[in-house]
Parts: C-alpha cells; structure tokens; sequence
C-alpha cells in the first residue's frame, strides 16, 4: 500500500496510468524473493533473508528439522 500511494502522488501519475498495475505486479511476482525496480522516479528495494522455512508457492512453511527459524525483510523506496 505504501509503494502505491507514494507512486500516486508522482506527478507521472495520471487517472489511467499503469504505473499502479506495474507497481503490484512487480511485488507480487517477486513474493519472498529479493526486487530492486525503477518505477515513476521512485527506486523500490526489497531484501528478504530467512532460514529454517521451507518455501511453498508463496508461503514459508518451518522446516521439520529445524534448530531455529529466522526471516528478514528489509524495504525501502527513494525517489530518484
């Protein structure tokens, strides 16, 4: 929600951009997995580190053998 409404208040942004549609489909392509991309002047990085998860589709399931589990996300936008 946050990548959307700085998006929107570029001045790129109009009343039928793709800008949204890009933004999300960026994000959902890439769930539990690292994305840096350039949209609308605005840089959006998302670095996601995790141990003792196993991945399915697009959910972490705790491994069965594992000590400990760890998971990072670490998210930043910055206009350009």
């Amino acid at each position: 929600m946050a990548s959307l409404a700085f998006a929107g208040a570029q001045n790129e942004m109009g009343l039928f951009s793709k800008i949204p549609k890009r933004i999300a489909s960026n994000i959902e392509n890439n769930i539990l997995d690292d994305y840096h991309f350039v949209e609308a002047g605005i840089v959006f990085n998302c670095d996601i580190e995790h141990s003792g998860y196993t991945k399915l589709t697009n959910i972490l399931v705790p491994s069965e053998n594992a000590k400990e589990n760890y998971f990072s996300l670490k998210f930043s936008m910055n206009k350009e």
